[in-house]
């Protein structure tokens, strides 16, 4: 017959291994609104307004959704802005069932201006794969 004469230490081992567990739920986050479609962030900070949004994260594999709105008669300056630290970035501005205004693949750290020259909603699709770093997207 055998005793475990630390039975303390299993206790640990097991609520560590548990914590961890817990941790990494807590680090990977899903947005409630619908534009995240199984996404894994970590340590992520995003921002969206009425003329933009952004986000800033250690990690991000998935994919994100925004719409941009155009009124009659307007041409809007879209302001693009990514920095990229490792792993891949693709963004795709367009509208539904036309060709894209932009398509970017594995994008680099740098920032650009996209026209958006037709009246309508655009839909921005960014996608990522294992991406440190983050994106800021502005339009006047």
């Amino acid at each position: 017959m055998t005793f475990n004469t630390y039975p303390h230490k299993q206790k640990a081992a097991v609520t560590a291994f548990f914590l961890s567990l817990l941790l990494l739920f807590l680090c990977a986050c899903e947005s409630g609104n619908g534009n995240y479609q199984k996404n894994l962030t970590v340590n992520c900070v995003s921002n969206q307004t009425a003329t933009g949004f952004s986000s800033r994260y250690d990690l991000f594999s998935g994919e994100r959704a925004y719409t941009v709105k155009v009124a009659e008669s307007e041409t809007l300056a879209v302001r693009v802005g990514i920095q990229t630290d490792a792993g891949t970035l693709d963004m795709t501005i367009g509208q539904s069932g036309q060709e894209p205004v932009y398509s970017g693949h594995g994008m680099e750290s740098g920032s650009f201006t996209v026209y958006l020259r037709a009246s309508g909603t655009y839909r921005v699709l960014v996608r990522a794969e294992r991406h440190r770093g983050g994106y800021e997207v502005a339009w006047e």
